[in-house]
């Protein structure tokens, strides 16, 4: 009994873990899109001029 709630508390915990990683990696994509976006723009801009 003691071993299998060990288990699930491990599973538990390394799915935490994947799921804050992938939150973070999330993150960091929406932050490039949306300098790269941002960047796209002023070059447009500037082009525009």
């Amino acid at each position: 009994m003691y071993n299998s709630f060990d288990n699930a508390y491990c599973t538990f915990e390394y799915t935490r873990g994947i799921l804050k990683v992938g939150l973070m990696k999330g993150v960091n994509l929406m932050n490039n899109y949306k300098s790269i976006e941002v960047h796209s723009v002023a070059d447009f801009i500037e082009k525009s001029k």
